[in-house]
């Protein structure tokens, strides 16, 4: 339960800080993977800012494009954004807000 209406982790987690490992697409650069920091509220997208590592390169809508002109920047012409957007929906369900990450490769596999 809760004191004075604050979360149980304020009382409980002690402060610190907490490094995790990069996630990277893989390759021999170790390219920084796309990050769609998608916002569900009440198991619905709302939006997702996408970034590459620290550079943000799009905030698209819920219908995937750009939430300002509906454009799509060219280096996420190969994401599946219904499966991004599903994906985040699922973990999102139920809650009144919730962001989701969702990482993806930053380019298409190659086709042999």
């Amino acid at each position: 339960s809760s004191l004075l209406g604050e979360s149980w982790a304020l009382h409980q987690v002690p402060p610190g800080v907490m490094v995790e490992e990069r996630i990277s697409a893989g390759g021999i650069d170790d390219t920084a993977a796309l990050e769609f920091k998608t916002i569900v509220i009440w198991g619905q997208v709302w939006a997702a800012d996408v970034r590459c590592g620290t550079r943000s390169l799009q905030v698209l809508g819920k219908d995937g494009r750009d939430l300002l002109d509906q454009s799509l920047h060219p280096s996420l012409e190969h994401v599946d954004w219904r499966r991004v957007r599903d994906l985040a929906e699922r973990l999102g369900a139920h809650k009144d807000c919730f962001r989701v990450d969702i990482f993806v490769s930053p380019s298409s596999p190659v086709q042999t």
